[in-house]
Parts: structure tokens; C-alpha cells; sequence
């Protein structure tokens, strides 16, 4: 027989077992338990009886169906707090918050497909409104695409540091940026190649897209003989400024109908492309439209359906939820990945119950406070939105045909069959009180 365990040690040992598979549950008998802990049957059943009673673990067997019987015991450990951050931005690689949605599933597909048979490179536009996850959606392709062998990947943002504001009013200074940024993402993979340097191939006499693409496909992708893809995050910084906008959302179509697709003798070396924007932006620059209208594949974010809730709230350590919790939670904000998430860390780590978020959720200093100024701020500013949505507010009718678009875009509103109503439970009541 083993040694004799004390009834702390043999949690100890529990622990570690079911720590050793990464979903911290193992089926695992009376017996086994009481080998493990040098002990009689019984007091390995009781010992067990007691852990979950404190809520260290959780067993998903029925005592009926037998001590000898093997038992789904995952471990919960009641004090352990798996998360100890509030989830604000992108959802950082390895981090076990990342829910995948159907959106993960069809850019993977498109970019994982053979392409030595294909006619065209794959052209993702990934669309939604602010907090949906596109930013963390884009870094997690990153990441799977960097780790398939001989495929190589580019990453640009365009809101970030390497874009000041007044690049957007000059084309010529913004594709100069843009080119270079794509430049430097793929320069590790052309160590033997030395670089022309970018202001001296730029021409003064050609279109500053036609110097950009020229650039690209001569120094940087006809050089690089692996699979490529280049993602681009934040296409909205350009949204909305009269010299940039329209011109370089055309060089963007541009390279989707000529440079990705067999259209002559010539062999494509551009890369597959992903690019993402948020629709929030319809809304503040009176975006009438898509912006990239039949360009590639328009892949839009959904909401977390009412499993995905349940699973990020286990993530959270609240393993007691059901649906009827989630079903609570989802009344008030919806599935929306960023509103969830702040609600799930309120309640996982700063002990409060799901009554009392509803009850701060639409206080300034709530929550969800921010967020919820953010979007106040944005309809004060156009009396039209802001009368289109408070007609909406009281169920009242809304004939702005270009109002009700900006307000979809934006996540303020949703369509319900023929009728239009607020998206949820979280904007109606703020909207009632402040608006």
C-alpha cells in the first residue's frame, strides 16, 4: 500500500493529477483515489465527497452509479482565481479567454487552402463594430500562420505609431508609410537581399500607387518564393479624409483584381491579404455605404451565442453558471465580446453578484461607463442619428434610411424582422436616461 496521505496531501495529489491534462479533468475511481492516498475505499469516497463539497472539485458522475465506478472529477480549486487582469484590447495569444466563432473557422479555411492550384489569392475584409474582436481575431491568425512551415507573414496597422494623423492628408507621404511598414514586416525573410531604398525608387512622375505597388511586387514579394500573407489592421484610420480614402481603398481593389488573380502569363507573388475596420467609424464621418463594396470575402464578427458565454465564464472561474445566469447576463449586453467580458471580470474578480452589475451597469462610474460615454458622445454630435435613434428609443418609427445604416454600423441598433429596435437591454436603459 502507499504511503498514508493526510486528507490535505491527498488534495494535493488530486491537484496534480488533474493539472496533468490541460482541461483539468481525469476519470478517476474510489479506488484509485484511495491507492493514491494509502487509504481504505471508503475514506478516499468520503475524502472526495468532501473536496467537492468545499469546491475544490467538481464531479460530473452520479453517486449512484457506485464507488468502484470511474468518476469525471475536473479540478475547480475554490481558491484559485485563473484570472487576475481585466481583458481590455486584444486578447493576447495563449490566453484561455480567446473564444473562436465562425469567423476563425472561414479565414482559416481560406487561408490554409492549397494555393498552387488556385487562380487567386484569398482577399479577407474583416468587418464590425468597436469591441468585437477583430484586432485579437487578426493576431491570432498571425499566429497560426507564422507557425505553418515556409509561410511567411506581414503585419501592418495603420493606427499605429508608424502612421502620424497627418500622413492621412497626403497620399503621397501615407503610401510611402504604408509601402515601407510592408517593407519592414517581410524584411527578416530577405536576409540576402539588400533593400533599395525606398526614396530613391519612389518617383516623383508616376502615381504614388503606382510607385507603391511597383516597389512591393519588384523588391519585396516577387523575391520571397514561399506562401506569404499580409495582414492590415486598422483600414478605418483612413475612413474620412477627403485626399486618402477613396484612392487608397482603390489601390487596395486595385491589387484584389490584378495583382491576386491570373490575369496574363504572369505568375502571382503578391500575398493573400486580410484587412480589418471597424464600422464604428461609419457613423462619426458619415460613411454612406460599404466602403469596399465587392472586394474579397466580407467576413462580419456575431455576437457569443449563449454556449460561448457559458465557456468564458468557466474561463473565469465560475463554474457554478448555468444558463439561466448566462441567460440573465445576455438580456443585458447581449453577446457582445468586449461588454461580456467586463461583466465576467466584475463578477469572477471584484465578488460581485449578477444583480448588482445589473444595477451599476448604466452608473458613469460603472462598468461599462466608458463605453457607454463613447457612444453618447458620437450621437450628441448629429442631431439627425441622435433623433433617428431616440424615435427607435420610444419604438417609434425611423424613416432616415442613412441614419438607421450609420446606427447599425455602429452597434447602436439592430433589425428585427421588418422593425428596428435598440441592441440591448444595456443601451436602452442608458440611452433612456441620458439622451
Amino acid at each position: 500500500m502507499s504511503k498514508k496521505l493526510s486528507q490535505e496531501e491527498g488534495l494535493s495529489r488530486l491537484e496534480a493529477e488533474l493539472k496533468a491534462n490541460e482541461d483539468w479533468k481525469k476519470l478517476i475511481s474510489d479506488g484509485d483515489f484511495a491507492q493514491w492516498c494509502g487509504r481504505a475505499r471508503s475514506t478516499a469516497h468520503r475524502w472526495l465527497k468532501k473536496y467537492e463539497e468545499e469546491k475544490f472539485i467538481k464531479i460530473t458522475t452520479p453517486d449512484c452509479a457506485g464507488r468502484d465506478s470511474k468518476k469525471e472529477i475536473i479540478w475547480v480549486g475554490k481558491q484559485e482565481k485563473p484570472v487576475i487582469y481585466p481583458l481590455i484590447g486584444i486578447v493576447p495569444i495563449g490566453d484561455r479567454r480567446y473564444i473562436e466563432r465562425a469567423a476563425d473557422k472561414t479565414c482559416r479555411q481560406a487561408l490554409q487552402a492549397d494555393r498552387s492550384k488556385k487562380s487567386a489569392m484569398p482577399f479577407i475584409r474583416i468587418k464590425a463594430s468597436q469591441g468585437m474582436g477583430k484586432s485579437s481575431l487578426l493576431v491570432h491568425l498571425r499566429h497560426l500562420l507564422e507557425k505553418q512551415p515556409n509561410h511567411l507573414v506581414g503585419f501592418v496597422d495603420l493606427g499605429g505609431v508608424g502612421f502620424e494623423p497627418e500622413a492621412f492628408t497626403n497620399l503621397d507621404k501615407l503610401l510611402q508609410r504604408f509601402t515601407y511598414a510592408i517593407a519592414q514586416s517581410f524584411k527578416g525573410t530577405l536576409s540576402n537581399y539588400e533593400l533599395e531604398d525606398l526614396k530613391k525608387s519612389w518617383r516623383s512622375d508616376v502615381a504614388p500607387g503606382t510607385n507603391c505597388t511597383d516597389y512591393l511586387r519588384d523588391r519585396i514579394f516577387s523575391k520571397i518564393k514561399q506562401s506569404k500573407t499580409l495582414i492590415i489592421d486598422g483600414i478605418d484610420a483612413v475612413l474620412g479624409y477627403e485626399k486618402t480614402q477613396t484612392p487608397f481603398l482603390n489601390l487596395l481593389r486595385t491589387w484584389n483584381e490584378t495583382e491576386m488573380k491570373v490575369v496574363s502569363q504572369a505568375q502571382i507573388v503578391w500575398p493573400s491579404i486580410v484587412v480589418a475596420y471597424s464600422t464604428e467609424t461609419y457613423l462619426d464621418r458619415e460613411i454612406r455605404g460599404s466602403v469596399m463594396p465587392n472586394v474579397g470575402d466580407a467576413v462580419e464578427l456575431e455576437e457569443f451565442n449563449s454556449n460561448q458565454i457559458l465557456e468564458l465564464a468557466n474561463k473565469y472561474g465560475l463554474e457554478t453558471w448555468t444558463n439561466v445566469e448566462v441567460k440573465t447576463l445576455k438580456a443585458l449586453v447581449g453577446g457582445h465580446p468586449a461588454l461580456v467580458n467586463l461583466g465576467l471580470y466584475q463578477i469572477s474578480q471584484n465578488n460581485l453578484s449578477l444583480e448588482e452589475l445589473e444595477r451599476k451597469a448604466v452608473q458613469a462610474n460603472g462598468p461599462f461607463g466608458s463605453y457607454l460615454l463613447n457612444h453618447l458622445e458620437l450621437l450628441q454630435r448629429n442631431q439627425n442619428l441622435r433623433q433617428c435613434f431616440s424615435n427607435i428609443l420610444k419604438q417609434e418609427t425611423c424613416k432616415d434610411e442613412f441614419a438607421k445604416f450609420q446606427l447599425e454600423k455602429a452597434g447602436l441598433i439592430r433589425q428585427d424582422g421588418f422593425s428596428w429596435e435598440v441592441r440591448f437591454e444595456l443601451y436602452k436603459r442608458y440611452f433612456q436616461e441620458h439622451l
